[in-house]
């Protein structure tokens, strides 16, 4: 049992953790990148090794003795019986460990964690993406925040194991980007179509604002043509302008003009009419005024009265 704290003793207690604030604002400027990533990684490692991990199997009599599976009290115990024998666990493991955890929701489209979409072999095997499509359901998965490359889906099956889905082609713009960088990049979207659907009212007005009174000056002039008519004559009308407006449309859409033909273009133009200055004109008027299928015809009878005579 911890022993009373006095207030002055709470109070330079207090004080030395305000010093203590102050030195890391002041030199947290001076830290580097990596300086900063083990920081957070030792924070992480101390926070795991002091919480109850969920899903984890301890022998019946630490159950009984009323043991917390608490990674730092399991160590604690077993390192006096076990001496040297103690559970091995590898790298991956101890980093998937570590990693933030969060629902993911399984849809058609594949596993959507906030702004990305995932799939895996595995799930396509189990069905998941069919089974979405009668409603979606979540899992748990891991992840990088610094990465949104790849998730890790906790096995349902099996708690101690995890596979790894990839990001899908349709979110490639977002390959080697950060989770950080994705939700700003989705923020400045929004952002986009706030602004359109401002935009979109403001060119509704304006087409509204070209159309009404046309739309007005019409009804005005369809109810004067159509007054003293019945409901029937009406509408006969309307129907007898559409099958002419069809009409003249498939007329117009239906024909394809065809390529003029080369011949056609450099043909010479032959006249009707000669000139009759370079026709000859015959001396006896009853020859000129014959027409040339007369004359044509009364040659033709002619030889069939000489084929006839034996000539």
């Amino acid at each position: 049992m911890l022993p009373k704290l006095s207030h002055a003793s709470k109070f330079r207690r207090g004080r030395k953790c305000i010093a203590t604030w102050g030195q890391y604002m002041r030199g947290k400027r001076q830290w580097s990148e990596d300086k900063i990533e083990r920081m957070m990684m030792l924070a992480a490692i101390i926070r795991f090794n002091r919480t109850p991990r969920d899903g984890y199997i301890w022998p019946a009599k630490y159950g009984l003795s009323g043991l917390q599976p608490i990674p730092r009290d399991i160590w604690n115990l077993e390192i006096r019986e076990r001496a040297g024998t103690l559970s091995r666990i590898s790298e991956e493991r101890v980093r998937f460990s570590l990693l933030p955890r969060d629902k993911a929701t399984v849809t058609r489209e594949g596993i959507r964690l906030d702004h990305c979409f995932y799939s895996c072999a595995e799930a396509m095997e189990r069905g998941w993406m069919v089974a979405a499509g009668r409603g979606s359901f979540k899992v748990t998965v891991s992840y990088d925040r610094r990465l949104v490359d790849t998730i890790y889906i906790h096995d349902d099956r099996n708690p101690t194991l995890f596979f790894v889905a990839s990001l899908l082609d349709r979110c490639s713009d977002y390959r080697g980007l950060s989770f950080q960088e994705v939700e700003a990049i989705e923020y400045q979207r929004e952002m986009l179509r706030q602004e359109g659907r401002s935009l979109d009212y403001q060119q509704k007005f304006e087409f509204h604002k070209i159309i009404d009174p046309i739309a007005k000056q019409a009804r005005t002039q369809t109810k004067e043509q159509s007054k003293g008519l019945s409901r029937k004559g009406r509408k006969k009308d309307i129907a007898d302008d559409r099958l002419e407006e069809r009409r003249l449309q498939r007329q117009r859409e239906a024909r394809i003009p065809g390529p003029v033909p080369k011949s056609a273009q450099s043909a010479e133009v032959i006249p009707l009419i000669p000139n009759k200055a370079s026709v000859p004109q015959p001396e006896d008027e009853s020859v000129a005024a014959t027409p040339p299928a007369a004359a044509k015809d009364d040659r033709r009878r002619q030889k069939y009265l000489e084929i006839l005579n034996g000539k």
